[in-house]
């Protein structure tokens, strides 16, 4: 069963990390453990946002425990890794470092869902769907409100959908 998997899966990675934490490159090694969504992710809705609300671990002997209630994407995860192993530098990743301040402005999540793309910040969500108009909604209490969008939110919608294929495509990490 699900319930069964999920069991075995929180199992699995205890005695992982029980182990990990015995071995000789525990003091060199940050881990990251983190869920594309929930396993109950289904239905009608444009971006069933309540699924995408998922954990994030990162572990290894000199991270301290905290918890992070900031609006953050799977995006920052990478940039967040390289400044705890103390990489810096350039690089055309967009994700932001979660070791620093990132004001509540600058904050966003984005989520696939089918062929849906949902661009979340504090204040709104923007919906693209393939061969519609991009739609924006108030998002509160697990309800989605429809209100005014603006180019500006369709623009930033479209540009963090976009850029990882340009990206590549452009080879920006050359």
């Amino acid at each position: 069963t699900r319930n069964n998997a999920a069991k075995y899966s929180d199992y699995a990675l205890g005695q992982f990390i029980k182990k990990a934490k015995k071995s000789s490159y525990w003091q060199d090694t940050i881990f990251l453990v983190v869920a594309d969504h929930d396993s109950r992710v289904g239905g009608a809705s444009l971006v069933p946002i309540e699924h995408f609300r998922i954990p994030g671990v990162i572990l290894g002997e000199s991270i301290k425990a905290k918890t992070d209630n900031r609006l953050v994407s799977q995006i920052d995860l990478a940039p967040t890794l390289l400044s705890l192993i103390g990489v810096s530098g350039y690089t055309p990743m967009l994700g932001h470092d979660l070791t620093k301040n990132i004001p509540t402005s600058k904050q966003r999540a984005m989520m696939q869902y089918d062929k849906n793309f949902a661009y979340m910040t504090p204040d709104a969500v923007t919906v693209l769907q393939p061969n519609k108009d991009a739609r924006a909604f108030s998002y509160q209490n697990k309800q989605f409100t429809e209100r005014p969008i603006t180019k500006s939110m369709i623009d930033q919608a479209k540009a963090h959908v976009l850029f990882g294929s340009l990206a590549y495509k452009n080879q920006w990490y050359q």
